[in-house]
């Protein structure tokens, strides 16, 4: 369907309505089928105002969502469909469409034809086209003209809520140019670390304390769940052909199904020229680089029990099967096993406190040394033992080097001003710091008029889809969700 679409140049047209939910229905297998048939799932999806959600309504509107993040994301749809919460937006459209018939809205069949031929898929040289039309609906979407149109029925509807609840929503042009001021203006900052580190050695142990910590910490010193992985890897050869892919594909299921009567990898493998290769216990939060897992694998490594094997897993590298040979469950560990993690945590903590200390210390002798202002930050450090350095000139958002997104670090950067250029003591990380502002460059007065309309635009869409997330948020409190398809998945997954 995707690759369709893009060939008619038209992907980058359709997502315009992706704003205002364009949702189309086809027959995608879904939570329904799968929830009614032998897993004995529950007799309904859940409830919204107090009302019940059949599992046909609910797989309806969780097909529409589904397509809605394909037109979207495309060809890497299944690349980052593990990260979309498709349920949540089924959800959330139910409850919209509930409010709907609560306002009385109602969208007419003119309404909806219009609606049709304005979508750039059905037209050709400009113009709505019914014979393109109608084979789209019929072998693309694969669904019928009927439903499909219902279904755009329902999107005008939450086009309409949304434009009445975004209606009085505007923007001045002061706020405008705040906002450019944001994006645009520039500084170059001078500043000193107090970090932790540094300290280490001027932190006492003390073992009293390190029982305390571990009593009120307890969860900081969690080991996960550890697995240790066999699996066979088909490599593909550089520059493969698809006919080459698919003998490694008939090649994977075929080991497959040998595994199912002979488990013993090291049996298997030399059968098919392959080598059996080991992880070594790894964990989530410390995975095992050296093999260079994609996430998926890493995840499907996690999920299988002991001796279980997985089917056939194709990656961009070619095809895994993994076995896993032992599985250590997380556990939180008692003190004595903990003890010289306790101990770090402890002293990390205790350096911590001198950091601050220091910082503290440090600030007016630096304040005194910079008066007048023009005295030499760097100089000024240097005379009091300290290291100063200094940034690139960067703007808001921007990764520095030694410091990383530190938004402490940014927010305060950018409120010095040439009659305040030293800030006080600030957290960056897990240690302090002083800055003190070298420069300031501000925006391009005419560049910042020239772009102004459009960025009116662009900040009015902003400005109107955080209000509109605002009043979500207030409408899923008011529909009282019981998500009965969430709590039968938790069962399930326990």
């Amino acid at each position: 369907m995707l690759k369709i679409l893009r060939k008619k140049g038209v992907a980058k047209k359709i997502l315009w309505g992706i704003a205002v939910v364009i949702i189309i229905t086809f027959g995608f297998f879904g939570t329904a089928n799968y929830l009614s048939g032998p897993q004995r799932g529950p007799t309904h999806a859940g409830k919204i105002f107090g009302r019940k959600v059949s599992l046909e309504e609910y797989e309806r509107s969780y097909q529409h969502s589904r397509l809605q993040a394909l037109l979207k994301y495309g060809e890497n749809f299944n690349k980052i469909s593990q990260f979309l919460d498709l349920d949540s937006e089924t959800w959330d459209r139910l409850i919209l469409l509930e409010e709907a018939k609560k306002r009385g809205i109602k969208t007419s069949d003119a309404e909806v034809v219009s609606t049709i031929q304005e979508f750039p898929f059905f037209q050709r040289n400009g113009r709505y086209d019914p014979t393109l039309y109608d084979n789209i609906i019929q072998y693309v979407f694969r669904t019928q003209p009927r439903e499909f149109e219902e279904s755009i029925r329902d999107s005008v509807k939450l086009k309409k809520i949304y434009e009445h609840e975004t209606a009085l929503v505007s923007i001045t042009e002061e706020e405008v140019r705040k906002a450019y001021q944001e994006q645009n203006e520039k500084v170059q900052i001078s500043y000193i670390l107090f970090l932790p580190e540094t300290y280490i050695g001027q932190a006492a142990f003390d073992a009293t304390k390190a029982q305390e910590y571990y009593t009120e910490h307890k969860n900081e010193f969690w080991v996960p769940l550890n697995v240790d992985i066999e699996y066979l890897q088909l490599e593909y050869p550089e520059n493969i052909t698809e006919e080459q892919k698919g003998a490694i594909a008939v090649q994977a299921e075929t080991i497959s199904k040998e595994l199912t009567e002979q488990p013993d990898l090291s049996v298997v493998a030399p059968r098919h020229g392959l080598t059996v290769n080991t992880t070594g216990f790894f964990s989530q939060e410390q995975p095992n680089l050296k093999i260079g897992w994609s996430y998926e694998l890493l995840q499907k490594a996690f999920q299988l029990t002991v001796g279980e094997i997985s089917a056939p897993i194709e990656t961009p590298q070619g095809y895994y099967l993994l076995k896993c040979r032992e599985r250590k469950e997380g556990y939180i560990p008692e003190f004595g096993e903990a003890q010289e993690k306790v101990k770090e945590a402890l002293l990390l903590v205790e350096a911590q406190e001198i950091a601050h200390e220091q910082a503290q210390q440090k600030l007016p002798l630096i304040k005194e040394k910079l008066n007048p202002p023009a005295v030499d930050f760097n100089q000024t450090a240097k005379s009091l033992g300290l290291q100063a350095e200094q940034t690139a000139v960067f703007s808001r958002g921007e990764y520095l080097p030694k410091i990383g997104i530190s938004k402490s670090f940014q927010d305060t950067a950018f409120g010095l001003t040439e009659d305040n250029r030293l800030s006080g003591v600030i957290e960056v990380g897990k240690g302090y710091g002083i800055l003190h502002l070298d420069s300031y460059t501000s925006i391009d007065e005419d560049q910042f008029t020239k772009e102004k309309a459009t960025l009116s635009t662009s900040f009015l869409a902003q400005k109107k889809a955080e209000h509109f997330n605002e009043f979500m948020t207030k409408l899923r409190l008011k529909a009282r969700l019981e998500d009965q398809i969430a709590q039968w998945k938790a069962k399930q997954k326990n």
